[in-house]
């Protein structure tokens, strides 16, 4: 905890919870992908593909469980994390006065990630099913295309925490 920031317990809202289920589906849409396609797929499976989104790339299919596995380890930790703002640094000087809307707009920002990384984790997953099927894919927009989403949730919460809150609010 930083010295000077309050710690304070917020309540779990709305939207925290749908957040945090959008977040579950995507991990379980990974798996179920898996699962259901697993007697199917090839003994070896694309695993890098080229500017081109031409697999360059192969592996056994066992490796596929890499994938769930390090997206479940990311939302277990991230959801965990959630339950601390107090320890995040932020760019505002936290006080009394708003500590709560800044921790609120911190907890959404790493459920969104959450979130993001979950489907992104999925349809990676997906993708290299299709791929390893002969079946269209994404190619090489989609890690691109999350980076991006990534980018555009820090840039909004960057723009929110730095604004004072809307007049008519107190605090």
């Amino acid at each position: 905890m930083k010295p000077n920031q309050p710690r304070l317990t917020l309540e779990r809202t709305g939207a925290d919870a749908l957040l945090e289920g959008l977040a579950v589906a995507g991990w379980l849409a990974g798996i179920a992908t898996l699962l259901v396609t697993w007697p199917d797929l090839p003994d070896r499976l694309p695993m890098h593909f080229d500017v081109s989104g031409r697999p360059n790339r192969w592996g056994p299919r066992a490796k596929l469980f890499v994938l769930p596995t390090i997206s479940l380890v990311l939302l277990v930790g991230l959801t965990v994390l959630s339950r601390f703002p107090h320890i995040y640094n932020y760019v505002v000087v936290i006080t009394e006065q708003n500590a709560e809307r800044q921790y609120r707009l911190a907890v959404h920002l790493i459920r969104f990630l959450s979130v993001l990384l979950q489907w992104m984790f999925a349809v990676i997953l997906w993708d290299v099913v299709r791929a390893s099927q002969g079946l269209p894919h994404s190619g090489i927009w989609l890690v691109p295309a999350f980076v991006a989403g990534t980018f555009v949730l820090l840039i909004v919460y960057l723009v929110k925490a730095s604004s004072e809150p809307s007049s008519g609010r107190s605090s």
